[in-house]
């Protein structure tokens, strides 16, 4: 049975996955016209930022839209295919779904009883990874 509760955070939760998907597509989407570097001083971006926590809790979806609203001019295009040829933005959309999909299941991989699930995936990526560079000399694959 469904508390009042339980559909309150379920809907606040829902409301907030919302939020981060609108701002997340309009950042994307903003991507060919966005400047490849916004160069605020450490001080601007303090101003922007820094303020004491409230009292009380706040919505989460207006605090991503207040947050993304602050740090605007702070975040930089590096996604995109202009960000200086650094190696370091460009998520593929499957890596940025699993990301979101990973954080929301969000398991403890550090023990096999918190989640046995999680921790079979780096035993298979550590066969996978000696199967890809040939290192037969470490031993057997398993």
């Amino acid at each position: 049975m469904t508390t009042g509760t339980d559909f309150t955070v379920a809907t606040t939760t829902q409301r907030a996955l919302a939020k981060a998907h609108e701002l997340a597509c309009a950042f994307l989407a903003s991507l060919p016209e966005r400047p490849v570097s916004l160069v605020p001083s450490a001080d601007e971006m303090a101003t922007d930022l820094d303020e004491a926590l409230p009292e009380t809790g706040s919505d989460p979806a207006a605090v991503l839209e207040e947050w993304v609203t602050r740090a605007e001019r702070g975040i930089t295009a590096s996604p995109g295919p202009r960000f200086f040829g650094f190696v370091t933005g460009g998520v593929t959309p499957a890596a940025l779904a699993g990301d979101w999909l990973a954080s929301a299941i969000d398991q403890n991989a550090g023990l096999w009883a918190s989640s046995p699930r999680q921790r079979r995936p780096s035993s298979s990526s550590c066969a996978g990874l000696k199967r890809c560079s040939d290192c037969r000399q470490h031993g057997p694959v398993p």
